[in-house]
């Protein structure tokens, strides 16, 4: 017995959902690939940790810090073109994903355990005060050029100085967890095993639309026009290496 050729219709509504499925593939790639302004979500939450938003405007001071590191890292790969660098692969993994990545883990990591330093009713002494305002300067010091001006048009010098001090308070917190366990510090760092272990115990909700989009290396330090490696944008990928 033949089978029945595939009627008129039937080839018709194919060619339709075809048509459909390339039109959606289509704008997403465009969507995906516009660039992403971080200017325009600085009241964007980016996550949320046990009820308060973090908005991502209050990560400027962390992306400043991961974009400054990272950029004397890329004058070292290619000091002509150090937007190569933040194209490039490494252990499996973009390193502006990577970069992006850190931001997240550690801003998460910081404000956790600062608000945990608030909850114990710890305080920094006047020495650590005094090395926190040294900290303070070296931060803008080693900010690449013209970036310490592009970090001030998404917040301001006194923000900035309130996330060095919280920092600073989490890192007390962070020792005497160390020294009360009878840990290493880096036990509770961002990618410690003993940190992980107290995010577990609290509630953090991703943005994961916008975070998808946000590039790193490119929103307070400038490479003008991208110099892109095996046809890659960092734009167009989702984040598959972070934390879903």
């Amino acid at each position: 017995m033949k089978p029945r050729p595939i009627s008129i219709v039937v080839k018709c509504i194919l060619v339709v959902v075809l048509a459909v499925l390339i039109a959606l593939s289509v704008r997403s790639k465009i969507e995906n690939s516009k660039k992403f302004d971080y200017s325009t979500v600085l009241g964007e939450t980016a996550y949320t940790l046990d009820g308060e938003n973090v908005t991502f405007g209050d990560l400027a001071y962390f992306i400043a810090r991961q974009e400054s590191l990272m950029e004397e890292e890329a004058k070292v790969y290619n000091r002509k073109n150090t937007r190569d660098f933040w194209n490039a692969h490494a252990n499996g993994v973009f390193i502006s994903v990577a970069g992006k990545n850190a931001v997240r883990d550690t801003s998460v990591h910081d404000i956790l355990m600062y608000n945990l330093a608030v909850e114990e009713g710890l305080s920094l002494s006047e020495e650590q005060e005094a090395e926190v305002e040294n900290v303070i300067l070296d931060f803008w010091m080693d900010l690449q050029d013209g970036q310490k001006e592009k970090l001030l048009t998404f917040t301001t010098e006194e923000e900035v100085r309130q996330r060095i001090y919280n920092k600073a308070l989490a890192e007390v917190y962070q020792d005497e967890l160390a020294k009360a366990g009878n840990h290493a510090y880096v036990y509770y760092d961002s990618d410690g095993e003993g940190y992980e272990k107290i995010l577990k115990e609290h509630e953090l909700t991703i943005n994961k639309k916008l975070w998808k989009k946000m590039v790193l290396g490119n929103i307070t330090i400038s490479h003008g026009a991208a110099s892109y490696i095996n046809g890659y944008d960092p734009g167009e990928k989702e984040d598959e290496t972070g934390k879903k």
